[in-house]
């Protein structure tokens, strides 16, 4: 009886280690993907996040968030030019999303909790001077294999979303940059 015990309570035992790695496991990348923010660890970024998603989100997230500005604008309207400009639109966000979306602009969000429209204006590379560093995380599951963390940096009240998705039992990327949104559901 006591050899049946001990295997119950070393299999409830290897269970609990097994859950509390398989749902501890997005925290401790998220940990490393800031850490490689923080120290500037290019490499490090190569491996966390998934860039070629990172940038087709983003893509995707500005071009419909400006054609629902131009289709929403009076002045564009009786603009005969308007359908000229959403034709080439994509194509100059797909140009200035795979030039601008590199490892040290990914840090320079993480790190300061910016949109790219504000880090744009500065050096990808250089950290906001004005933030104090005390960018607030908020943790929540999508689902079992993907995980989004809320940036917040109280200085400035910028905020994002990073999604990361699960790869493997205990491997996570981050796959994914949301912007924020104002009331219309468009990001700003």
């Amino acid at each position: 009886m006591k050899r049946n015990s001990k295997i119950a309570i070393a299999a409830g035992v290897a269970g609990a280690l097994f859950a509390a790695a398989y749902f501890g496991s997005p925290f401790v990348a998220l940990m490393s993907l800031k850490t490689a923010a923080k120290t500037g660890d290019r490499d490090r970024l190569e491996q966390v996040v998934d860039f070629p998603q990172v940038r087709e989100g983003m893509k995707s997230q500005l071009t419909a968030m400006l054609t629902k500005r131009m289709a929403e604008d009076p002045a564009m309207k009786d603009n005969p030019f308007a359908a000229l400009g959403l034709l080439m639109a994509p194509a100059i966000i797909d140009r200035a999303i795979e030039t601008y979306v590199t490892p040290d602009s990914i840090s320079t969000m993480i790190t300061t909790a910016r949109k790219p429209s504000q880090t744009l204006a500065q050096d990808p590379g250089a950290a906001s001077t004005s933030s104090t560093g005390k960018v607030r995380t908020r943790y929540d599951y999508v689902g079992l294999d993907r995980f989004r963390a809320t940036l917040t940096n109280p200085d400035s009240d910028d905020k994002l979303s990073l999604v990361l998705d699960r790869k493997g039992l205990f491997g996570w990327r981050l796959v994914r940059v949301d912007l924020p949104l104002d009331e219309a559901g468009s990001p700003v």
